[in-house]
Parts: structure tokens; C-alpha cells; sequence
């Protein structure tokens, strides 16, 4: 801890993954609160350690065990992971203070306030709870409560004589928004106001100045009037219907989301068919946390904000919704160390289901992460994306970032100094920093500045398109069997769904039938209503590799490794002529040994050997003869013993992969 103490901190997600949830119910907010009124004089208390003074039944002391390389552990007492820890805990706290929490105090999970109408009073009802407390051995931690109030903050709201009012905190991060000095800022915040226009009565009137600001050939000249419009949108955002009460009967959802400036989150429910706002969040990162990876940063967002709506989430079932798409693995990540793990075991705390929505519907939280900051950010990314499914055919454009895995180049681009800086920004948004923002950079980053919008990111990895050559492709079309390995490779211009429905036509099922399997990647051109509907008229079966799902349709992507490996040994200088070098790479591909089934490609699909310009060197082949039904039936014989050949082949590589994968994966085993 920062006070160089040690903090316990154990993986139990495993554990939590199979342990039937305690659904003690929780007091209702509203409730706590109206018990509330007519007192005048407020303390707050804090537990210290609270979860270890409840013991743990003997029989169950070996379900947290643990080790630490000096043997085998078990608590106890209750420690801090396990999913029913809150529940437990607010029924011990119930238990101690009850025939008190009518009249002398209120407890809600682990927060404690002691109320009194009169000083006197407040003094008795003090007494009584440290009477209990003491009672039941649990401590408090001096530094934490605050006693003898007229006003506290208690369940996100201000405590006074004068009644229940919304604290302050709740809205400050939309109060306290700063104007925008740029187009940049000022559709950040129309992001958060467009999220919730449906709640503001006459929005488009309303936002219209700020609207004219952003369009491209206008200047940025902030007006009397764009000031009204940005205090009105402010105000709307924080007063009904926008802003509701919360209600326990409800689920809450929170939003969170990370950026260069800062992090922020917004916690709504659903009420009738409409997300109203309970509260917002934000915070600017310090100059330590700006240089976290992306992945950080989102996990930071994700804790701060959990920790800050603490009153709200604990002990309750709610939906967590990220940009992030890693997250959705969030608690599976293997073998966390340092912050992470202690990140996440503050987590296991929580009882969330995680939920990934695209950016472009993330504006809420989104907005609140990207308020206005003066100063310059710097982050990266770690996303990996390998898919793998075996299907009769496997079709994917390829594009330069195939010449190596996606991790692979990744890496590499982190690590140059040159592109880092691009691609940071890159993965944060797809507007075009300014460039104030890029001018301490290096000349070499300045320049990949320039291409911005030429750049493209897939998967993590910062790309630009093949070059086009001088017929007009860009693009190659990868097509392969996956019982025979025979490859197709079509140059195209475009990834049009029309385009690629065409060639699919044209190169493959004109050729070799109609396949009964097809399986692609998510490029929209294969998920297309024209490519679905292709696939319906001919009995198609369409699958597609799984999003962010980290496996790899191996396979194919060694062939497009292969294949820009080898165009790249006969390209010229400009490589505006690879197109023209992808037949011959083919007929040197078909007529190899595969090594996963031992045989060429040609010779599984025709079982015959395809003529190479070095077998004009050995002459003619010599004549056969043969009666007109011999050939087909010694043909069916052969490719009867290749195919059996090929298959055992195939199913030998296929169990030295899985037993190379199992030798690293880890058994978890519970009783």
C-alpha cells in the first residue's frame, strides 16, 4: 500500500465462477434516505478490516487456500475477493445494529450513520453503536469517520437539517465542463448532449449554433449565442428527465471509457424503454497514469469509476458496458501481476456482467473521458486477434499487416519509435490530432502524421493498403480448400461485396462447384446482404471467425504470409507490380509438399503432377497407353489412397498442435 504497508491480495476468480451467489436483499436507497428526516446533527463511520472479523467455518477454510511459494495457505476469516463477501458482511451489519437502525443510526453495506435530533441525543446514539461495534470486535478506522456534522455526503447525496438534496459530485463533471477551444472539444461534448437528445425538449433548435461551429469551412468564432446554447445543453444534461433518482429495482448500467486527457463514466438505469442518468464521473489522469497503455487506462476507468459509484454497485448485480473489446475477458486474464492484479481483485468485490458496444454508440461515457485538457497524452494499445475454425473453404482479403502475426507486428510498431506515437493516437480516435499536438514528435512520425488518413487500423496493428498496381489492385482474395490446401489468389481493386461475390463466382465455383461450407472473416464485405443472399440462392452455409476471439484461423494466415513473403523477394522498387507475380507463386505453391498432409495440393485434388517450366528440361513424358475406362478407375483408385493418406496426415498434425497447446494450459480443479 502508499503506507508501505502489505495488502492480501488473492485470485479467486475461479473460485467465484462456482460459488452459488447469496442474494440477501439490500435496503432501498429512498428508503435509507426518508428514514433520514428531522435529524440534525450527522456522523459517519468506517470499518477498518471489517471483513476479517468474520470467521470462516472450518469445513470451508481449504476453498481459499492459496500458496506463496512457501506452501499452502488457507484464511481464517473472511478475506477480500470472494462474490458473497458483501452480502455477508450487510447481513453481519444488519445483525449487530438491529433494533438501532430505526432511530439511532442507518447502515447500508459497509457505511454507517449515526443521526440525532439533538446534540444529546446524537451523543446516546453514538454510544449505543460503539457499544455494538465493540460488542461484535470490529474496529473502526479514525482517519476515515467524521463526527458531529450539520452536513455529510451519504449514498451519493448531501445530508443536512434541511433535508436530501443531489450531491453536487453527481453533476460536477458536466458543470464544471469546460468551453470548448476547439472543433475537436466542442464535438466531444455534442457527443455526450446527442446521447441523451431524446430527453431535451427542442435539442436541435437548442444545439444549432454549436452545430454550425463544427461544420468543416466554418470558423471557430465562439458567440454570445454558442455561449447560451452550451449553458442551456449543460443544464439540460443535469436536471429531470435527464438526471432521475435511482431505483433499487432497477439494474444499474454503468459506462466507462478511457482517453489521452482523462477518464469518465456515466451510471443510468433503464426506466420504461429510456437510460436516465443517475450521475456522471470523471477524472483528469496525472502525468504517471497518462503514460498507461490503453488497456490500462480502460481498466483504470473501470475501477475508479466502481469505486466512486460504490454506493450504488455494491452488493448488486449490474451491467458493465466498455469500447474495449479485450474486456469482455476482463476477469479471465491469465496470471496478472502488480497494479493489474490488485485492479482486479478489488473487482471480485463486484457482482457485473461485462458488455463491449462500439465507440460510435459509446458517446455518453466517451464524451466524459475526452473534456478539454492542455496537456499532451501518450498510450498504447495491446489487442491480439487469432480466430481458428477448420471449414471445407476460408476466404480473407489480405492486406499488408498479414505479412506477419498480428502480435508480431504489433510489437514492432510499439516499439518503433516513429509509429508509436501514430498509433497511440490512432487507436484513441480517428480524428486527426492537431498539429500543435504532433510537433514535438519526430520528423519521421511527422511525416506518417501527413498519411493520417491513409492509415488504417485492423486488429491493433497500423496498416496502409497494398500499393495499387498499374492495373488498379489493391487488394488479394484469398481463397483456400481445407482438405486439399489448393489455394486461389485474385487480385481486386476494392472490397466491395459486389467485387468479391464476383471473383467468388468467377475464380472458385465456376472452377470447382459450389462449396457446401464457406468461412470469412467480420469484413462487412462477407457479411453483406448481397453476399448473404449469394450464399442463400446456391446452399451456402456461411460461418465467420468470432470477434476478438483470441485463437487464429492458422491456416490462412500462413498462406498470406507466404504469399507477401515471396512477392516481396520479385517486386520492383515502386511494388506497383505484384499482381502480375501471383500466378507463378500459385503454380509453385500447388505443386508443393504440404506439411500437414504430406502431399501437394495438385496431387489431392487431380492426383496428378503439375508440369513446371523446369520439366521442359526432362523432355516430353512418355505415352501411357490405356483402354478408354482404365484411367478413370486407376484415377479413383489413386485419389482413394491419396485422400486416406492426406487425412491420417492431417489428423496426426492436428494432435501434435493440441498437445503442444496443452503442455501450456493450466487445470483448475475445486471440490
Amino acid at each position: 500500500k502508499k503506507n508501505g504497508s502489505t495488502r492480501f491480495c488473492v485470485d479467486y476468480r475461479k473460485l467465484n465462477e462456482i460459488t452459488i451467489k447469496d442474494s440477501y436483499p439490500l435496503q432501498r436507497i429512498d428508503d435509507t434516505l426518508d428514514a433520514l428526516n428531522g435529524s440534525q446533527w450527522f456522523s459517519t463511520l468506517d470499518l477498518k478490516s471489517g471483513y476479517w472479523e468474520v470467521e470462516i467455518q472450518p469445513e470451508e477454510k481449504e476453498k481459499t487456500a492459496f500458496t506463496t511459494g512457501q506452501g499452502l495457505w488457507q484464511f481464517k476469516v473472511m478475506p477480500f475477493g470472494l462474490c458473497n463477501a458483501p452480502a455477508t458482511f450487510e447481513r453481519l451489519m444488519e445483525t449487530v445494529l438491529r433494533g438501532l437502525t430505526s432511530e439511532a443510526c442507518l447502515v447500508y453495506l459497509d457505511g454507517i450513520i449515526i443521526v440525532g435530533r439533538t446534540l444529546q441525543e446524537h451523543l446516546n446514539n453514538i454510544r449505543k453503536v460503539f457499544q455494538r461495534l465493540q460488542k461484535a470486535n470490529l474496529k473502526l478506522s479514525p482517519k476515515k469517520c467524521r463526527f458531529f456534522r450539520k452536513e455529510v455526503s451519504y449514498l451519493g447525496h448531501v445530508i443536512s437539517a434541511d433535508g436530501v438534496k443531489t450531491d453536487p459530485e453527481k453533476t460536477k463533471a458536466v458543470v464544471d465542463w469546460p468551453r470548448p477551444e476547439t472543433v475537436h472539444d466542442l464535438r466531444s461534448f455534442l457527443g455526450l448532449c446527442t446521447y441523451y437528445r431524446r430527453f431535451v425538449r427542442n435539442f436541435s433548435a437548442i444545439a444549432r449554433p454549436l452545430h454550425k461551429l463544427t461544420e468543416a469551412r466554418s470558423n471557430f468564432n465562439w458567440t454570445e449565442e454558442c455561449e447560451k446554447s452550451f449553458n442551456n445543453l449543460k443544464r439540460a444534461l443535469i436536471t429531470s428527465p435527464v438526471l432521475t433518482y435511482p431505483r433499487t429495482d432497477k439494474e444499474f448500467i454503468l459506462d466507462t471509457d478511457a482517453s489521452n486527457e482523462g477518464i469518465g463514466a456515466v451510471l443510468s438505469q433503464k426506466i420504461g424503454n429510456e437510460e436516465c442518468v443517475i450521475a456522471y464521473f470523471s477524472k483528469s489522469l496525472g502525468k504517471p497514469e497518462r503514460n498507461y497503455c490503453v488497456t490500462r487506462k480502460e481498466l483504470l476507468a473501470i475501477v475508479k469509476s466502481i469505486e466512486h459509484f460504490h454506493h450504488y454497485l455494491y452488493g448488486r448485480k449490474f451491467l458493465l458496458r466498455t469500447d474495449h473489446a479485450s474486456f469482455r475477458w476482463l476477469l479471465n486474464f491469465r496470471e496478472p501481476e502488480g497494479q493489474i492484479a490488485r485492479w482486479i481483485q478489488r473487482l471480485q468485490e463486484y457482482d457485473f456482467e461485462i458488455q463491449h458496444r462500439k465507440g460510435t454508440s459509446h458517446g455518453n461515457a466517451d464524451a466524459r473521458s475526452r473534456r478539454p485538457c492542455k496537456e499532451n497524452c501518450k498510450h498504447c494499445t495491446n489487442a491480439e486477434k487469432k480466430f481458428g475454425m477448420e471449414t471445407d473453404i476460408s476466404v480473407k482479403v489480405l492486406t499488408t499487416e498479414d505479412a506477419w502475426s498480428s502480435s508480431e507486428v504489433q510489437k514492432a510498431q510499439l516499439e518503433d519509435p516513429a509509429i508509436r506515437p501514430i498509433l497511440e493516437r490512432k487507436l484513441n480516435s480517428e480524428d486527426r490530432p492537431s498539429w500543435q499536438e504532433i510537433a514535438p514528435e519526430s520528423p519521421a512520425t511527422k511525416r506518417y502524421w501527413a498519411l493520417w488518413d491513409s492509415l488504417h487500423l485492423k486488429d491493433g496493428v497500423l496498416y496502409r493498403p497494398l500499393p495499387v498496381t498499374t492495373k488498379g489492385n489493391r487488394y488479394v482474395l484469398v481463397l483456400m480448400d481445407y482438405f486439399t490446401k489448393w489455394p486461389e489468389a485474385i487480385p481486386i481493386p476494392d472490397q466491395e461485396a459486389s467485387t468479391v461475390a464476383e471473383e467468388l463466382v468467377r475464380a472458385w465455383i465456376s472452377r470447382y462447384g459450389v462449396p457446401m461450407i464457406l468461412h470469412s472473416d467480420q469484413g462487412t464485405n462477407f457479411n453483406s446482404a448481397l453476399f448473404t443472399e449469394l450464399c442463400k440462392l446456391l446452399g451456402i452455409l456461411k460461418t465467420r471467425t468470432t470477434a476478438l476471439h483470441p485463437e487464429s484461423d492458422g491456416m490462412v494466415e500462413r498462406l498470406n504470409r507466404t504469399i507477401l513473403n515471396h512477392l516481396s523477394l520479385f517486386v520492383s522498387k515502386n511494388q506497383t507490380d505484384w499482381d502480375t507475380h501471383l500466378p507463378l507463386f500459385l503454380l509453385a505453391y500447388r505443386s508443393a509438399d504440404h506439411e500437414a498432409t504430406g502431399c501437394t495440393p495438385a496431387d489431392i485434388l487431380f492426383r496428378r503432377t503439375l508440369r513446371l517450366p523446369c520439366d521442359i528440361l526432362f523432355g516430353r513424358p512418355s505415352d501411357t497407353p490405356s483402354l478408354p475406362n482404365e484411367y478413370p478407375n486407376n484415377l479413383e483408385a489413386r485419389l482413394e489412397s491419396v485422400h486416406a493418406f492426406a487425412r491420417e496426415r492431417i489428423k496426426l498434425a492436428s494432435e501434435r498442435m493440441k498437445t503442444r497447446y496443452d503442455s501450456g494450459a493450466t487445470g483448475h480443479h475445486f471440490k
